[in-house]
């Protein structure tokens, strides 16, 4: 006789997507109360559509976390439809990401469960732990829902977090990437959702955190080190505006002596960019000086 296991979480991980779940499983990481939890990466709607049956089988509840932006729009849409016909009300279905944030609504109605407002860690941790213990999942922050006679239920939002509270990258589930080193952005651009579901105020991930990530990215041979920020040469800079070039150069003096001398670090281009005024000799200066790029990313900025 084969015991279920009480909750899973499975990941659509999909290589647009993949930054944000490796910061939330990190997170996931840090809380031992959820120790018990099968997550599941899967990528690929094939994929997805028939290994969901085998975790459900062998779980008492499972959770499908999905995030997305507006350009995927349509293909979740019919995978959602695809999965609730098949699996009905055997999942729990959860969004997040950019374009969730921005239309809740809009969200629930192609058939997800609930929608994860804004910065997720926080939250998903308090999700996946009410779902374990049979608690309810209606006065968690930074959540949307549908209440009764289909009315939209959107919650308090969710304080900022602490960037150095949780890890850049899971180091129990084994995913690496990109180490996101600020969050926030105060320019407020008019197509941009960063400011909204991050903040104006930049926060920094300490040079500390981000040198254990590379120092465990080491130990997978993993060294070329690649960042997610709003603009790589803000790192540092209190109100994102005014550089802070001695910041950057000890990251990048850091991370260098960890990696050295085969790691390659790129600095300011794919996946993050620059603001154009902030491209300066200087800052050009320490991107040639310590990165491996020869071209950086400058962003489209209004």
């Amino acid at each position: 006789m084969c015991l279920r296991k009480k909750v899973a979480f499975v990941v659509y991980y999909q290589k647009q997507n993949i930054y944000s779940f490796n910061a939330l499983i990190a997170a996931i990481e840090t809380d031992h109360r959820l120790d018990d939890i099968e997550i599941y990466f899967i990528r690929g709607f094939e994929n997805l559509y028939n290994k969901l049956e085998e975790i459900i089988d062998s779980h008492t509840i499972t959770i499908l976390g999905i995030s997305f932006f507006t350009t995927q729009l349509w293909e979740i849409s019919d995978l959602i439809k695809s999965l609730r016909d098949k699996y009905e009300n055997k999942v729990i279905f959860i969004a997040g990401g950019s374009h969730p944030t921005g239309d809740p609504d809009g969200t629930l109605k192609m058939g997800f469960d609930l929608v994860v407002r804004g910065e997720g860690e926080e939250t998903l941790i308090e999700i996946l732990n009410n779902v374990k213990n049979d608690e309810s999942l209606n006065e968690i922050e930074g959540i949307a829902y549908f209440g009764k006679d289909d009315t939209l239920i959107l919650t308090k939002k969710r304080k900022w977090i602490d960037l150095n509270k949780y890890p850049p990258l899971p180091s129990k589930h084994v995913k690496y990437g990109a180490i996101e080193i600020t969050r926030g952005c105060p320019y407020v651009c008019y197509f941009c959702q960063t400011p909204y579901i991050f903040g104006t105020a930049p926060r920094h991930r300490s040079i500390k955190s981000i040198c254990d990530a590379v120092r465990i990215m080491k130990e997978y041979e993993k060294t070329d080190i690649r960042f997610i920020t709003p603009n790589a040469f803000s790192y540092g800079s209190q109100d994102g505006k005014r550089l802070n070039l001695p910041a950057i150069e000890q990251l990048l003096i850091n991370i260098k002596e960890i990696i050295d001398p085969e790691g390659r670090i790129y600095f300011g281009s794919f996946p993050s960019e620059v603001r154009p005024e902030h491209v300066t000799e200087k800052t050009l200066g320490l991107v040639l000086k310590y990165a491996a790029n020869d071209n950086i990313v400058i962003g489209a900025q209004s």
